[in-house]
């Protein structure tokens, strides 16, 4: 038996299922995000940390990569980047999803609406570091086979390789860097692009002086100092054309794959449009 005309559903136990979403609608949906915050907070300290996450998104979407994934989420939700997710930060990123929700008559369930707004995060995000690392694996295999062509081993190409993956994208030690790996794709593509533009003026410069292996004179440019400082901590070898095709070949490989994604968001837009 359907409830009287003008009664209050959420005092008879209904859930605010609903197409348009009204003042009341929307207020009984926050206090359920709010419960929903409450549950994912287990110290109970008022802000979520990427290990509570990491644990919520183990237990709604059964991941394989918790603590991975919830760096993504992190990165997307954590809006002052301080490494916490704050309770307004928290509902800036979920309500959209539940008006969503509302506005498509769909019954808002809080767990629903989590598993819907973390799934579209996951879905980006992930797709932006595989490409990230298969980019590098690709830049890698193709430097290895044109610097060991005759030579038995690649591990000193690796080697320095591996530190610079390390140092601009994975595990960097730069106060700038920003604290989510998941954030950290245009903060790569700035240092490649720095590290191919100091290689190209290093190298204008010794062309000019005719002699490319002189030691760095007095007078030396803070640059110069942090750019010799971290092509010593690589272990990068002396050929800096190398080290500028690495950094360039792996910026060029990174932008073609977010070209191409671009473009298949845009041909799936069209699809659902004509659909």
């Amino acid at each position: 038996m359907p409830p009287p005309t003008g009664a209050n559903l959420a005092s008879l136990g209904y859930a605010p299922i609903r197409r348009r979403s009204s003042a009341s609608s929307c207020m009984g949906v926050k206090e359920i995000v709010d419960a929903a915050f409450a549950k994912v907070d287990v110290n109970g300290d008022g802000k979520l940390s990427p290990s509570e996450i990491a644990s919520s998104l183990k237990e709604l979407l059964n991941l394989s990569d918790p603590l991975n994934d919830a760096d993504c989420i992190c990165a997307a939700v954590d809006a002052d980047h301080d490494g916490f997710i704050n309770i307004d930060e928290f509902h800036d990123f979920i309500m959209p999803t539940v008006t969503h929700h509302l506005t498509s008559g769909k019954e808002v369930e809080v767990e629903r609406c989590l598993k819907d707004a973390f799934s579209n995060v996951l879905k980006d995000a992930k797709a932006k570091r595989d490409g990230i690392i298969q980019a590098f694996m690709e830049t890698e295999k193709a430097v290895c086979s044109k610097t060991t062509k005759g030579s038995s081993s690649s591990l000193f190409s690796k080697s320095w390789m591996h530190k610079i993956y390390d140092e601009m994208y994975n595990n960097p030690t730069s106060p700038d860097a920003p604290c989510y790996r998941a954030a950290r794709g245009e903060y790569l593509k700035t240092k490649l692009k720095e590290l191919v533009d100091e290689d190209d003026k290093r190298t204008k410069r010794a062309q000019a002086n005719f002699n490319p292996h002189a030691p760095p004179k007095k007078g030396e440019s803070a640059a110069d100092k942090r750019r010799a400082e971290f092509r010593k901590a690589i272990e990068a070898p002396e050929d800096s054309d190398l080290v500028r095709s690495f950094a360039s070949l792996w910026l060029e490989k990174i932008e073609f794959q977010e070209a191409a994604r671009r473009s298949s968001s845009g041909n799936d837009s069209v699809n659902c449009t004509r659909g």
